[in-house]
């Protein structure tokens, strides 16, 4: 899910301590090589062996990743972007760009802290030509098409968070070696990898880090905050129409509301089972306002949006025994609310949800469960009448 919006900036002077270049051992191989499907069927020229991608989370194997995309490619169809993380090193396993300063995108399916990047030309060292030049990556928390060949709002999405040429990179991978670049933690779903000169190989590109950690003093916001948010989108451009009252902000006062958080929440909202296709602020919008799925819907959709907007994390951790949940993450709370909503436990779902944006269900940042909630359980939840959705 997509995804943390913070503000990506950091002093000269610190990253000149904490980032740079050096050139380090490849992953521990996993298996023997293969021949893939090549327009010169023999070594090295086809050449692919496995890795261990345990670490990596740009591996599109690994259930979040996605398969890589790029601005081009040459000698298609053997050098193909989604061969940059398949897992595989190898001159038969690689991208080869068509241009100056052509790029690779990946998704990384979920919003985790990264602080390394590593690439590079042959791992098997069958090749020692089409070397990089230098290369500068990027970061976003949200994508309006995650596709081959479009850039179209990479401006206002990605920031960027390193270039080579600051740091003494000559431009130039001998034979099998692996470079990496190495940088303060950032949160990043996507990553751009930009490389200068046209017509360079990369075998695979490898990111670690760690999943996403909760904030040091977590403070979510409330659902009514989260649909005044939406009053303030106009209704033609995916807000909620204020009515003959006109309640509701002029604009949206969170920054960056649109597009980037009504962008990460419309994707979160997408992958779950049984809310595809639900946009931030239908979700937000209960309707009718009385339905208890709509109303769970609505806490979940705002779930979500404080974990886009750095409130939350999916890592944050939750105690939900007050409410009668089992998730002990926000990340995974997400989904089982999701799954009650699908089969229509909606009280449930929107008491589970509504402690969380509220603060309550949040362990250590936010106070986890107390004797008196434990309490107050039975006494506060009411069973309703749940009915089958339309959708």
């Amino acid at each position: 899910m997509r995804k943390t919006i913070l503000v990506l900036m950091f002093t000269l002077s610190w990253t000149a301590l904490s980032a740079q270049v050096s050139i380090v051992p490849a992953s521990p191989l996993a298996g023997p090589p293969v021949c893939r499907p090549f327009f010169i069927p023999a070594p090295p020229f086809c050449t692919a062996v496995p890795y261990d991608t345990s670490q990596n989370f740009a591996f599109s194997g690994n259930g979040f990743a996605q398969a890589a995309v790029a601005l081009d490619a040459t000698f298609v169809p053997s050098h193909r972007p989604e061969w940059a993380n398949d897992g595989h090193y190898g001159n038969g396993s690689s991208w080869i760009g068509n241009s100056p300063n052509s790029w690779l995108k990946i998704d990384l399916g979920q919003v985790v802290l990264i602080d390394t990047l590593k690439f590079g030309r042959d791992r098997n060292g069958g090749f020692n030509d089409r070397d990089p030049g230098q290369f500068k990556i990027a970061v976003a928390l949200a994508e309006n098409v995650y596709a081959d060949g479009d850039d179209s709002n990479d401006g206002s999405e990605y920031t960027q968070i390193f270039d080579s040429a600051n740091f003494g990179f000559g431009g130039t991978i001998l034979g099998s070696q692996t470079v990496q670049a190495s940088f303060p933690p950032v949160p990043a779903r996507f990553v751009k990898l930009t490389i200068q000169q046209p017509t360079a190989a990369i075998d695979e590109v490898e990111i670690l880090g760690e999943v996403d950690l909760c904030p040091e003093n977590p403070a979510p916001s409330s659902q009514g905050y989260w649909h005044r948010q939406c009053l303030g989108v106009p209704a033609g451009e995916g807000g909620i129409d204020p009515g003959r009252n006109g309640r509701g902000p002029e604009s949206p006062t969170e920054p960056d509301f649109v597009p980037d958080l009504m962008d990460c929440a419309d994707d979160a909202l997408e992958s779950l089972e049984g809310l595809y296709g639900t946009p931030t602020c239908e979700g937000m919008n209960a309707d009718p306002a009385n339905d208890p799925c709509q109303r769970a819907e609505k806490q979940l959709t705002a779930l979500l949006l404080n974990v886009c907007s750095g409130r939350l994390s999916n890592g944050c951790d939750v105690d939900m025994s007050a409410e009668g949940c089992a998730s002990t993450t926000v990340g995974d709370l997400v989904d089982e609310i999701a799954t009650l909503i699908l089969v229509d436990e909606c009280n449930l779902a929107m008491e589970c949800a509504a402690a969380v944006n509220e603060g309550d269900g949040l362990v250590d940042g936010g106070g986890g469960a107390s004797e008196q909630r434990l309490r107050d359980r039975d006494r506060q939840r009411r069973p309703g009448t749940l009915r089958k959705r339309g959708r």
